[in-house]
């Protein structure tokens, strides 16, 4: 009977209202729901605060697209490219330090995806410091990996950020040309003043006709590519491409506008399918009419004749004969791990007066006195810096992008323009590459890398 009493005890009370037994269990109960309640609070602010972090990394990366080709300073040095690769440095730095506080306080962000593009991207790093390492002069080496992981951090920031804000990234790279082209326009038509041209020739906020003209023939593929992926909002899209193109002609940069040829002729052999063959015919046609009735490239291609006849190879390679061939023998002499990133500048003159010797016309060269920084030729520079291993990783990247276009059965917004987008823009870029070097320079690197990372990603639905 006793032990009957104390089962009986242990039972809901029949005058609790909820079943639940008078007194003591009533305390507990109300005991546990504050607990609980703190934990969802700070469930939700640590939700919170890791969502803030991934937007300001987000935002930090976007800012970053749309400044760095509209920055120039008063300084009396460099007032165009060295604060736009000052300002990738230093968003690189804040990107990183971002992304490690959102790992330290809330762990790994659901947004960070590593796949084949973040361990190629590790590897192109990783080289780089393995040829710092080697260089004759690694303080300088070892100082251009901070250009080189600003880049590498952009990009990782952008793919990672990128699903559910495409149309950001887009408008955001295209606004930035479009600000550029706008005033490479206006500075033509005399409405700018003359700080916009160099000897009747654009530049925009890059400072350079040429540096301008590689900037502009990126943002151009895409711009174009929209137009064609979409007929949503295709009049402004036409106009932003038309302005571009616009600009980029301004420029009078040849080697921009053959790498925009190049790429639009590929771009049309994608769009036109089973009909390639006849427009690819017609498209020859009109690409000899613009080489006709294009004056710059008239003058260039006269040039280039006479330069032949009389053997002068500066004049061939356009007075940068000194600087392609001095980053040809670098190569030759080093041709597993090169001279070293930013090498280039520090080993050049030994080279110039060994290739002078080679080439004994090269002492009447215009430009002899003058000092390379740069190869102007970024598949030189690439080999004669990094070596064939650095060489390889380039040509590496550009089949990973390029292949983007071979793919058949693309959906959605997304997919048709990086199949439309990804193989003219490998082409824009190696084409540019040969007489310029966009990859030492912000501007161009950051409309490159911009329209790049909606041709790799793994496409969606379209926010």
């Amino acid at each position: 009977m006793a032990r009957n009493k104390r089962t009986r005890a242990t039972l809901p009370s029949s005058g609790a209202p909820d079943g639940r037994p008078a007194g003591r269990p009533a305390v507990v109960a109300r005991d546990t729901a504050a607990p609980l309640a703190s934990v969802r609070a700070a469930t939700s602010s640590r939700g919170w605060g890791a969502s803030l972090l991934d937007r300001s990394t987000w935002i930090v990366a976007l800012t970053t697209v749309l400044l760095v080709p509209l920055i120039v300073t008063a300084s009396t040095y460099n007032s165009y490219r060295l604060p736009k690769e000052m300002f990738v440095r230093g968003a690189g730095i804040a990107i990183a330090a971002l992304a490690l506080i959102r790992w330290l306080l809330f762990g790994w962000s659901p947004r960070w995806r590593p796949d084949h593009k973040w361990f190629f991207v590790a590897l192109v790093v990783g080289w780089s410091i393995v040829t710092a390492l080697t260089a004759s002069n690694r303080v300088l080496a070892l100082e251009s990996i901070a250009w080189i992981g600003g880049c590498a951090i952009l990009f990782l920031a952008l793919d990672a950020g990128l699903p559910g804000r495409w149309w950001s990234l887009i408008y955001t790279v295209l606004c930035a040309a479009a600000f550029n082209a706008l005033y490479c326009m206006l500075s033509v038509l005399g409405w700018a003043g003359e700080r916009g041209l160099y000897e009747g020739r654009a530049h925009g906020f890059l400072g350079n006709p040429d540096d301008q003209g590689s900037y502009l023939s990126f943002a151009a593929v895409g711009a174009v590519a929209l137009c064609l992926a979409t007929p949503r909002r295709r009049a402004l899209h036409m106009a932003l491409a038309a302005l571009i193109v616009a600009a980029l002609f301004a420029t009078q940069t040849i080697g921009a506008v053959a790498a925009f040829f190049a790429s639009m002729f590929v771009l049309t052999m994608i769009a036109a399918g089973r009909r390639a063959i006849p427009v690819g015919v017609i498209l020859v046609v009109v690409g000899g009419l613009v080489v006709v009735t294009y004056q710059p490239l008239q003058s260039r291609i006269k040039r280039w004749l006479v330069a032949s006849r009389s053997g002068h190879i500066d004049d061939i390679l356009s007075n940068r004969g000194a600087g392609i061939l001095a980053g040809w023998e670098m190569f030759k002499e080093h041709p597993v791990v090169g001279v070293g990133p930013a090498n280039y500048r520090y080993e050049f003159y030994d080279y110039k007066l060994r290739v002078e010797e080679q080439h004994r016309t090269l002492m009447l060269a215009s430009t002899r006195a003058g000092q390379f920084g740069d190869a102007h030729n970024d598949h030189v520079q690439t080999l004669a810096q990094t070596g064939l291993p650095g060489y390889a990783l380039l040509i590496a990247a550009s089949i990973i992008v390029a292949a983007r276009s071979f793919r058949r059965g693309e959906a959605g917004v997304e997919g048709r323009f990086a199949r439309l987008a990804s193989l003219p823009l490998v082409t824009a870029f190696l084409v540019s590459a040969m007489p310029q070097f966009p990859m030492e320079l912000a501007g161009p690197m950051t409309a490159l890398i911009a329209v790049l990372v909606p041709c790799v990603m793994q496409h969606g639905k379209t926010a």
